[in-house]
This record gives structure tokens, sequence and C-alpha cells, in this order.
């Protein structure tokens, strides 16, 4: 029977983000955002595959694709020769990962940048034993923390003790002056990726504006994006008491009912805009509140069963 670990408390634990490769066995990523690439015909396939690596170099064959012609060969040996590509048998997985300090906040089950680990945790996971390199960018609270893609269970295991770190050293939900802003991250990622990569996003996108759209325009080019939008439910609608206040560390305000209306309305609004952007850009959007049981949702949104019952 596969494990089920639900994220609990205001930190994560080393041997809780290690378990959730055992309910990551019944995981796969899929990839669903049209390809661009004409590498492998004339026509364009509906799905982004695994990218392509050069092989070799032979002379030219009755049959081959004038395509792959290496002319700088060519007119040097003064006859045809031909560059020859195998399929990239491993496809990086990115996955950025919030813990800046907006990202430190729960009212029920554990806070935000804990379920946050624990989704990066299971998908990496869930890459790792398909065979993919994984890499990772950290947004923390000291600045970005950057983890080239490499090969499974030792990348996996190296991206979860950074993941410890980072999210053990969060102590207050205010913006340090080294945080870097969610804009910064994606140009960062624009820099880092490969194309063909698959970029999973896990943040609450607090601070969310039309630049990154734009960004996100050019990520989804070239590689498949995925949105998790990681809320708790006091966001999505905050309770009205008087006698309660919000503050952010310098001044407070009282959670009436225009205050309260206030926060609802800027967390639907962002929210909007996330899934506007993801389906003009066609890529994955999903939204996570921190008291959904995690595994069985990865289950229902990733699982081996449902994939193989939806192909074709």
């Amino acid at each position: 029977m596969t494990s089920v670990l639900q994220p609990t408390g205001p930190y994560v634990a080393l041997p809780d983000l290690v378990r959730t490769r055992l309910a990551a066995a019944d995981l796969s990523m899929p990839a669903k955002v049209r390809s661009q690439s004409l590498l492998h015909g004339a026509r364009r396939t509906h799905f982004r595959g695994r990218g392509m690596e050069f092989a070799e170099i032979r002379p030219y064959q009755a049959g081959d694709d004038v395509r792959t012609i290496d002319w700088r060969v060519t007119a040097r040996a003064q006859k045809p020769f031909t560059k020859l590509y195998s399929e990239e048998r491993e496809k990086p997985v990115f996955l950025l990962v919030d813990q800046r300090a907006s990202m430190f906040f729960g009212s029920q089950r554990c806070f935000k940048s804990v379920y946050a680990a624990h989704v990066a945790c299971h998908l990496g996971w869930a890459a790792s034993l398909a065979g993919d390199r994984i890499g990772a960018m950290l947004a923390h609270t000291t600045g970005v923390t950057d983890l080239r893609p490499k090969g499974r269970q030792h990348a996996m295991l190296s991206f979860i003790n950074q993941l410890h770190t980072c999210n053990n050293q969060l102590r207050q939900p205010f913006k340090g002056p080294d945080e870097a802003s969610l804009t910064q991250l994606l140009s960062q990622c624009r820099r880092a990726l490969k194309p063909g990569s698959t970029l999973v996003i896990i943040s609450d996108f607090s601070d969310w504006e039309p630049a990154c759209e734009r960004l996100l325009a050019l990520l989804c080019r070239h590689n498949d994006v995925m949105l998790l939008q990681v809320f708790d439910a006091l966001e999505a609608k905050p309770p009205v008491n008087d006698k309660l206040a919000l503050s952010n560390g310098t001044s407070s305000l009282p959670l009436n009912d225009a205050y309260a209306a206030q926060l609802a309305q800027r967390f639907a609004d962002r929210s909007a805009q996330l899934l506007n952007s993801a389906r003009g850009l066609g890529c994955r959007y999903h939204q996570l509140d921190t008291a959904t049981p995690l595994t069985p949702w990865l289950r229902q949104q990733f699982g081996r069963t449902r994939r193989s019952n939806n192909t074709g």
C-alpha cells in the first residue's frame, strides 16, 4: 500500500521529505504543452518530447534529410556530410520552490512553505524515478540557491537537504532586504533552463506582476511550464473580527469588514490573473489549499493509473 504523508507544522522534517519517495513511485510528470520543434519532421507534435543531442557526423547517404547536412564540414571535405542526433534519454525537470517570507504562514495543518516543500519533493522524486535529471531554484529569505540539473537519486538527496535548510531558516513572514522578487526569479530561470525542460513553479505568487507574465511567456516558448499556487484558507476568506489585526511588522490594521473584503478581493484578483496567464500561454495551473490532503490530490493529478486510463 502506498504511503500517505500529510504535511504538518511550521517547519519540514528531513526524514519526512525523504519519505515522500514512497508516494512518488505512483506518480509521473506529464508534458502537455504543444511543441514548436521541427526536429522530428515537418509536422509539429502536440506534445513536447525529449530534446535532441548531437551524436556524430558521417558522410551523407541517400535518404538522409538535407536539413541535417553540416555545410561547414561539407565545404572543407568537398563532399556532403550529415549531422546525426539522438534523442536525450533524460529530460531535465526544474523545480522553482518558494521559501520566501510570505510563505511562512499557516492557519490550519501546516505553513505554506512546508506544503510547497512536500509538493516539490513528491514531484522531484517522481521525475527522478523516471530517470530524469533534477535541477532546482530555491528562493529563500537570504537570496536564491541554484541547483543545476544532475542525475537521479544523488541530485534529489542534495535538493532535499538544501530545501530543508532554506525552510528551517524562516523566522517571520516579513520580506527581508536580500529576498529576490518573483520577477527576478523568473529572469534567473530563463538563464538557467535548457530548452526542452519541464519547469514547475511552486509559490503563493504573492508578488505577481505584469512583468512576470512577460517572462513566463518567454519560458513557455521552449519549455513545459506548470504553476502550482499554494495558499491558506484565510487568504481566500479572511475572518472578520474588529478585535483582530494584521501587521507587517511596523504597523497594523484592524480586520474589519472592509479590510477583510479588500484582502479577499486581492487574492481573487491574483488567482484570476494567474489562471488567465496560464490559459493564454498553454501551461498547467493548479491551486492548492494547505488543508488539502496532498497524496490523494497528487494521485488524482499525476497518478500513473489515471494517466494510463486517459491515454488515447
